[in-house]
């Protein structure tokens, strides 16, 4: 079998804050551990589909020091609306970058008939596609 991407961490500044932002906005993400080390608090949030977002949280004497407020990084998520989410993410105040569904932030979007973008409560990037379409084997 080849390697399979399980989680992706992200720093963040407070667990609980972030883990509210996520479940919201996702509503399939469920909190299905928790670790507390002394380097670190973890909450993960799992998909039915496997996958983890992995919400990361370093003391304030961490060594080395950790920067996780507008560090980069972006998360992309396939849905079904991509104009409801981004309805979602405005009505929890989220700073929208680019909603293709209002025409704000403009651009061009290559294939994709829709894509929205908003920030997270630490500035990471959100992205939502749509769920690609089945692609039919010519014959």
């Amino acid at each position: 079998m080849a390697p399979k991407l399980a989680a992706v961490g992200i720093g963040v500044t407070s667990l609980d804050r972030s883990k509210t932002f996520y479940t919201t906005l996702l509503p399939h993400l469920t909190h299905t551990a928790t670790f507390n080390v002394p380097a670190f608090s973890e909450y993960v949030l799992s998909s039915p589909t496997g996958a983890a977002i992995v919400l990361m949280q370093y003391p304030a004497t961490a060594k080395p020091p950790r920067t996780v407020v507008n560090s980069g990084g972006k998360l992309v998520f396939y849905v079904e609306d991509v104009g409801k989410q981004m309805q979602i993410a405005r009505g929890m105040g989220a700073k929208v970058v680019l909603d293709s569904t209002t025409g704000e932030g403009g651009g061009t979007f290559g294939t994709y008939e829709a894509i929205g973008m908003c920030l997270d409560p630490d500035g990471f990037l959100v992205e939502f596609l749509p769920v690609p379409k089945p692609v039919r084997a010519k014959v």
